[in-house]
């Protein structure tokens, strides 16, 4: 798929939205991921992590990186989304929506 993209490399559409960068993340991100599923079972085999155990991290593993894969292909996908992550992203922000935190804000009348 990498490289029939690759071939329309000289349409303008391809130019501007580069496909091929994305997906070359999502196969890294899936390589990622598989390489941990790799882990888990040959620590099966060699007896020491329980069958039950595995199946369960494995099916987690899948279960957290498919979606995890399309979102960030959908969002990477789009310069408009990218730019609306970074430029509204605010860590502070972030944590206080997580945690509830309400700041107080004290306004003083004026005559």
């Amino acid at each position: 798929m990498y490289f029939s993209v690759r071939k329309l490399s000289n349409l303008v559409s391809v130019k501007r939205s580069t496909p091929q960068r994305f997906i070359l993340w999502q196969a890294i991100t899936v390589l990622i991921f598989k390489f941990m599923f790799i882990v888990l079972v040959l620590t099966c085999l060699w007896g020491s992590l329980d069958v039950m155990i595995m199946l369960v991290s494995t099916t987690g593993l899948d279960i957290f990186s498919t979606p995890l894969i399309v979102e960030l292909s959908y969002i990477g996908c789009n310069k408009r989304n990218m730019k609306t992550l970074f430029t509204g992203f605010s860590f502070r922000k972030f944590i206080r929506v997580l945690f509830d935190i309400e700041e107080n804000v004290h306004v003083e009348q004026r005559f």
